[in-house]
């Protein structure tokens, strides 16, 4: 597959638009922390256990690996190369966050939640740190588009 660099508005658009989908990981996992702990505390049904969220956390960890490469595949123009890797790098730590939540399915049960917590609370640091890259993409838009 081939890249090319893309003009400062698309690439601000198609950024945008990557990250709404960003959104919907953040809800998986959000979900599947407050799944673990149901199942922990004995408030889950039948068919919820730790076995089957740990392959559900796995598989959307795939789909997010793929996800990163996607963003990580897109050129930026020359005033957003900087931020662009910002952007990746706090895209491929949360990565690594969750690979650390679908270990966590592997140690004893009673220490399951508290691992799982810890790894989703790395996430949310990798959000807000994707949040504080998105606000310095918006305030390079402005700066680029004044000097058009």
């Amino acid at each position: 597959m081939t890249t090319k660099t893309i003009p400062a508005v698309s690439y601000v658009v198609q950024v945008n638009q990557l990250l709404e989908r960003f959104v919907v990981f953040e809800t998986v996992f959000f979900e599947c922390t407050q799944t673990c702990r149901n199942i922990i505390l004995g408030r889950c049904t039948v068919g919820e256990t730790l076995a089957t969220l740990d392959h559900y956390v796995d598989q959307n960890l795939t789909v997010l690996r793929a996800f990163v490469t996607q963003v990580a595949a897109v050129q930026p123009p020359t005033a957003f190369v900087t931020i662009n890797q910002q952007l990746i790098t706090a895209l491929e730590h949360y990565v690594d966050a969750t690979e650390t939540m679908v270990h966590s399915f592997e140690g004893p049960s009673k220490e399951v939640y508290a691992q799982v917590l810890a790894a989703r609370h790395d996430q949310e640091t990798q959000r807000e740190q994707i949040n504080t890259v998105l606000h310095a993409i918006s305030m390079v838009s402005f700066s680029t588009a004044d000097m058009a």
